[in-house]
């Protein structure tokens, strides 16, 4: 039962999709165009962060969990979180004036991150290591996508 609780929470799929574009609208509601840019190109930079090492690795996942569904290594959910969550805790630091509600919200979702790996492997979809990996192809996308951000602002 609570494997279908945080299925919910997955940014997989749908899931991730919507929230991209959820995130997009409401940058472009404030008038904020570079953000929404920056979260409407993380689609494909999150396919291909995810797909290309999948491609190369071709490790299964753990006996009898999403078997046959994609490959294991790197996590996608781990990737995705970091880079799509890892962004917003970026701009809360730029946007979000008051220190207490910052931290806060950096904290939230930096233990969503977390979690959201931990439940995947807890529910025996993902060998420790594909976190590990999907956590460093996120990082790497991660420090690119904020790169290419400053980069936008400066234009």
């Amino acid at each position: 039962a609570w494997q279908r609780f945080f299925a919910w929470f997955d940014i997989r799929g749908v899931a991730g999709v919507s929230s991209i574009l959820a995130i997009s609208i409401v940058f472009l509601v404030f008038r904020k165009g570079p953000e929404a840019l920056v979260y409407l190109a993380m689609l494909p930079v999150m396919g291909f962060t995810i797909v290309l090492p999948k491609a190369f690795v071709n490790r299964p996942r753990p006996e009898g969990a999403l078997e046959g569904f994609t490959d294991s290594f790197p996590s996608g959910t781990a990737t995705a979180s970091i880079l799509l969550l890892g962004f917003l805790i970026y701009l809360i630091s730029e946007f979000v004036a008051p220190r207490k509600l910052r931290i806060g919200l950096q904290l939230a979702l930096g233990m969503a991150i977390v979690l959201l790996g931990l439940f995947r492997m807890l529910a025996g979809e993902h060998w420790p290591s594909d976190l590990v990996g999907g956590y460093m192809a996120g990082a790497l996308a991660l420090v690119a996508t904020i790169w290419a951000y400053r980069k936008l602002k400066q234009h």
